[in-house]
C-alpha cells in the first residue's frame, strides 16, 4: 500500500528508542526523510545502518536531550518545515513550542501529521496538553480542513533490546496480555506510518491503543 508520503520530512523526538527506530524504519521505507532527536544514545549504529541498507532511507540521528527549548529550536533548524512530527512522553516535552512552530507551515502546504506515542496509563493527555493550549489560536476543526491531523498512539508492553520475548519471565508477562505475547516494535511503526499517510486524513483527535488487548473493555 502506497501511503503517498514519499518526499515528506519527519521529526521523531523523545520516543523510546526501540519504538523510534521502528517508526523511522516504517516512514523511511515510504520515502520519508527522518530526523531522530532526543535521548537516543541507546540507538546503535548497527540498527541505523540496517535500516539504510534495507532501502534508500534518509535517517539522521541528533544525539541531544529534546526536553529543552534550545534542543527543540535545534531540531527545527535541522528541519525547518517538517510535514510529520512524532513526539514521545507528552507530559514532559514542551509540545506546544514545537507544535505552534510547525503548524502554520503544515497548514499552508495542506498537509501535516502530529502524533504522540506514549505508554499505557498516559492515555488522553493529547487532548489536554497538546490541542488544549492551541484552542486560543486554532482548533482541531480548522486544522482538519487543512489536512493537518493530531493523534496519539498509546503503546502497551513491547519487546525491546532489554526485554526479549523469550524466557520464563517473558512468558509470565505474556500470559497477562490477551494476545499472549509482547508487542513487536514494528507494529507501532506500521501504525505510525498509516496515521501519517494520506489515507488517514480523516483520522484526527484520536488516541489509539496498541497493546494486544491489554486494556480491552468491549466484549470483555
Amino acid at each position: 500500500m502506497d501511503l503517498e508520503i514519499s518526499g515528506r520530512k519527519a521529526i521523531i523526538c523523545n520516543v523510546e528508542s526501540h519504538l523510534a527506530l521502528a517508526c523511522a524504519d516504517a516512514l523511511g521505507s515510504e520515502g520519508v526523510s527522518v530526523l531522530l532527536g532526543g535521548s537516543h544514545r541507546a540507538m546503535s549504529d548497527i540498527a541505523i545502518r540496517g535500516m539504510r541498507e534495507g532501502g534508500s532511507r534518509q535517517i539522521t540521528v541528533v544525539q541531544e536531550n529534546a526536553t529543552t527549548e534550545e534542543t527543540l529550536n535545534s531540531l527545527l533548524r535541522e528541519c525547518a518545515e517538517p510535514d510529520i512530527v512524532i513526539l514521545g512522553d507528552a507530559r514532559r516535552l514542551r509540545l506546544l513550542d514545537l507544535v505552534c512552530n510547525v503548524v502554520p507551515g503544515m497548514r499552508s502546504r495542506g498537509f501535516g501529521r502530529i502524533l504522540t506515542i506514549d505508554s499505557t496509563g498516559i492515555g488522553g493527555q493529547i487532548d489536554e496538553e497538546v490541542t488544549g493550549p492551541m484552542h486560543d489560536t486554532v482548533s482541531q476543526r480548522e486544522l482538519a480542513r487543512d489536512n493537518v491531523t493530531i493523534n496519539s498512539i498509546i503503546a502497551g508492553r513491547f519487546s525491546n533490546g532489554r526485554r526479549e520475548a523469550s524466557g520464563e519471565a517473558a512468558k509470565r508477562l505474556a500470559i497477562s496480555i490477551p494476545a499472549g505475547r509482547l508487542g513487536k516494535p514494528q507494529e507501532i511503526g506500521a501504525t505510525c506510518a498509516f496515521l501519517c499517510g494520506q489515507a488517514a486524513g480523516s483520522v484526527t483527535g484520536m488516541s489509539l491503543l496498541v497493546d494486544g488487548g491489554d486494556s480491552l473493555r468491549t466484549f470483555a
